[in-house]
């Protein structure tokens, strides 16, 4: 139990973090708009908006998620509530293979520049043309040159300026490798 008293939903949860955060299905509520802020007094908003993102994982698929989403949504509404409902991107889900020769090349890469192999971390996103170059058995490289205090995709996200010269030639060395190929 931590000083604040708080248990765990799931104590498998933090040997599961990166898993979990990075590459299994996931549903975001990115942002909620209603009532007014201006307003000093009670109001019962007649309208509401959010922005929600789902990261899919391998297998599943974008229209079946994307309507069984529709349908639990409208079966919570309340009665008389109306719903409207856009889509304003999608994409299937790819999964790249670890052992991939791309990928092994890439890990050559960083090894021979920062002298040691990256770790393989499986990550979701939304870069569409990872799963259309997956889909048709191309390989996409997608990588990042940080660390786990670069607070990727937070507030507080930076990146180290040593780093970049680092990234530059560990890129420079994965194309001269894809090259030879």
């Amino acid at each position: 139990m931590s000083a604040a008293c708080a248990r765990p939903a799931d104590t498998r949860a933090a040997d599961e973090f990166y898993l979990r955060t990075f590459a299994e299905p996931s549903l975001e509520i990115n942002g909620i708009e209603s009532g007014s802020p201006q307003l000093q007094k009670t109001v019962l908003p007649v309208v509401a908006h959010a922005n929600v993102s789902i990261r899919l994982a391998p297998g599943q698929d974008p229209d079946t998620i994307g309507a069984t989403v529709e349908r639990l949504l409208r079966e919570a509404a309340p009665d008389g509530a109306e719903l409207d409902s856009q889509r304003w991107s999608s994409s299937p889900p790819g999964l790249v293979p670890p052992d991939a020769p791309a990928i092994k090349l890439g890990q050559d890469a960083f090894e021979r520049v920062v002298g040691r192999r990256p770790a393989l971390i499986r990550s979701g996103g939304s870069i569409p043309v990872v799963p259309a170059l997956a889909g048709k058995g191309i390989p996409a490289v997608v990588t990042g040159f940080s660390l786990p205090d670069a607070q990727i995709h937070s507030p507080n996200e930076r990146l180290v300026a040593d780093y970049v010269p680092l990234g530059i030639a560990t890129a420079r060395e994965l194309f001269r490798e894809l090259a030879a190929l």
